[in-house]
């Protein structure tokens, strides 16, 4: 309780200096073979998913956007909102289980709790809030049944040797539970509190999931055996296998029932979904997600709300099709959100077209137009991407990897113009201020390269190591970091280095020029040191600029120029004025795991990318950009 009470004022100190306006949602995280599970709230208007150490939140009336709970440490690996209302519990890869209010402004925490040795990987509430069961890996213990008041024991769930993968309780009394996992049996249990009743052996494979309608009159089970099985609520009795002689292709990953209990969803691995009848066992209709699936349509999750249904693809997209009841046989989604599954490295934005890019360490590159994002195979990259940059005409699109990777990317027709393979380590990226089709890239192997038309026109070899590179405005000086710490000032028109400056003793990470006249640039190291220089002296202005507290990961000028934006793996945003020199705005904690990216966008507000798979939208209160 004193962690949420700490975090609120946090909060309250923050909401004075800026508010988030928006936030991205990231996909959820997917592992081929395994389930990822969406949870409803009540009312079915919001749906959940885990991503990265995060919660996402969807209200299915403005999917665009969400609300996120950030208060685990390890990855989460499960979601469940409560039947009942007011609750969510989520659970991790280190076996944490919190339960948290997901209706309150700060998710006030009500139960913290070690559910297992290992992930945890369902959870689930009794009808009357009292309490949950916990499913997941482990060593001697699979499953618990705790009060979330007092977190004590609410019973056993024995009689279980192998990992459990899913479990259910009865919405009414009496709460009788079911959980199911790698042992292929699904076990029943009386209570509370919880006592072994029986187990059914029905199952030739893995249990994938077990569902309680909502009325709790029935259970169904799914398997990687591709069956499904229907059972009595109360007395464990099995009604008969679903879909006998119309079966899912593939293994069976979840299921959802809808609310007239008497249909229910599943995903498969057939990369399909079926909606079944109770009454008559068997499907009512096929739905599909791609005319030509491929591995990555593989659907791990499924989940029913107000009038849509919702799954997740194995690559992370999460499907809408709406208007549940009046759909066709083999109907596609009516919506396909794509998002990201890790560490987002890079964000660039395009003012003409209010097109904002953003790229991740797994290489995935989206554009995202009015806040819905696009995937292109063509630009997706195995690795990370260090450098997202817009020619000086706003029409190509540079995206460059961790190993010299360069795509030029024609934005107005969707087309990859060309690629380059430099084959060596980034050592820095910039493109010319003045002629669309030249870019600059520096390897480690102590070398800048010069591209027109991603042709190479020019190769300059200097004597250190480049960490990070920029062009001025009339491309005649390029301003190059080393990993000592020093600034190279060289003249293209001279072929020669015309000055050293000292920034400090570490690499040099992050370079900036102030747009249209060469008045200022802006350097960052690798520990936490920022300095603005002029370009008339090549003097340093400032001396002071060292509030943060580790690696500068990105710096960037205001359209006015009057500000430099810096961010850095301290999940630090600083804002600086550039004619008091003085530090006008300092964002904390914005992101998990560091802030990566940061700019500013048309109407001066700052999107902000982090380790924790997030994009931000953030308003400043007291600064006018």
């Amino acid at each position: 309780q004193s962690r949420s009470s700490a975090a609120s004022d946090v909060y309250k100190r923050q909401a004075e200096v800026f508010s988030v306006e928006f936030i991205y949602p990231p996909a959820p995280t997917t592992v081929r073979g395994s389930s990822t599970f969406l949870s409803h709230t009540k009312d079915r208007k919001v749906f959940a998913y885990n991503s990265g150490n995060n919660i996402i939140m969807r209200n299915i009336e403005n999917v665009l956007g969400c609300t996120v709970y950030e208060e685990h440490t390890q990855p989460t690996t499960t979601v469940r909102f409560s039947r009942a209302g007011r609750y969510a519990a989520s659970g991790d890869a280190r076996g944490n289980v919190r339960v948290w209010e997901y209706d309150a402004p700060n998710k006030n925490l009500k139960l913290e709790v070690q559910g297992s040795s290992l992930p945890v990987r369902d959870i689930t509430f009794t009808g009357d809030n009292q309490r949950i069961i916990i499913a997941g890996e482990g060593k001697e213990v699979f499953g618990r049944a705790i009060l979330i008041d007092s977190g004590s024991r609410a019973g056993d769930i024995s009689g279980v040797q192998k990992n459990l993968l899913t479990c259910d309780v009865r919405t009414e009394r009496p709460f009788t539970a079911v959980v199911g996992g790698e042992e292929f049996d699904v076990i029943c249990y009386t209570g509370p509190p919880y006592q072994f009743k029986k187990s059914i052996k029905d199952h030739t494979n893995f249990t994938t999931c077990v569902r309680y309608s909502d009325n709790g009159e029935n259970f169904a089970t799914v398997s990687t055996d591709r069956k499904i099985f229907l059972y009595e609520g109360k007395t464990f009795e099995s009604i008969g296998e679903v879909g006998a002689l119309n079966p899912h292709q593939g293994g069976i990953m979840s299921l959802e029932w809808f609310e007239d209990n008497e249909r229910f969803v599943t995903s498969s691995n057939d990369k399909t979904l079926r909606i079944w009848n109770k009454t008559t066992r068997d499907s009512v209709l096929t739905l599909q997600v791609s005319t030509k699936p491929q591995l990555e349509d593989m659907q791990l999750g499924c989940t029913k709300m107000v009038n849509q249904l919702v799954s997740v693809s194995l690559i992370g997209d999460v499907n809408i099709w709406e208007d549940v009841n009046n759909l066709q046989q083999d109907a596609f989604p009516s919506l396909v959100l794509p998002g990201h599954q890790s560490s987002i490295k890079q964000v660039a934005y395009h003012h003409g077209q209010q097109l904002l890019v953003s790229s991740d360490s797994s290489g995935r590159t989206l554009l995202w137009k009015n806040r819905q994002a696009e995937r292109i195979p063509e630009i997706q990259y195995k690795i990370g991407t260090s450098r997202l940059l817009f020619s000086c005409d706003l029409e190509t699109l540079y995206i460059v990897s961790d190993d010299l990777n360069i795509i030029s990317f024609n934005l107005a027709n969707r087309t990859v113009n060309k690629t380059v393979n430099i084959g060596a380590n980034y050592g820095g990226f910039c493109v010319s201020k003045k002629n669309p089709n030249v870019c600059y890239a520096a390897s480690e192997r102590n070398t800048i390269f010069v591209f027109e038309n991603l042709t190479q026109i020019r190769e300059i070899k200097v004597s250190y190591v480049p960490t990070a590179i920029e062009v001025n405005n009339d491309d005649s000086l390029l301003i190059i970091g080393d990993k000592v710490g020093n600034v190279h000032i060289y003249d293209l028109q001279e072929d020669k280095e015309i000055q050293v400056l000292s920034h400090s003793t570490s690499a040099v990470s992050s370079i900036a020029v102030s747009h249209g006249e060469d008045k200022y640039f802006a350097t960052g190291d690798s520990t936490k040191i920022i300095n603005l220089w002029s370009f008339s002296e090549f003097k340093k202005l400032t001396e002071n600029w060292v509030f943060h507290n580790s690696r500068v990961t990105s710096l960037v000028f205001s359209q006015s120029n009057n500000h430099v934006l810096s961010c850095g793996l301290d999940s630090r945003v600083i804002v600086w004025d550039t004619q008091s020199f003085k530090r006008v705005a300092d964002l904390t904690n914005i992101h998990r795991n560091g802030v990566n990216s940061a700019i500013f966008d048309e109407e001066g507000r700052i999107v902000s990318a982090g380790g924790d798979n997030l994009m931000k939208v953030i308003k400043l209160n007291n600064v006018t950009i």
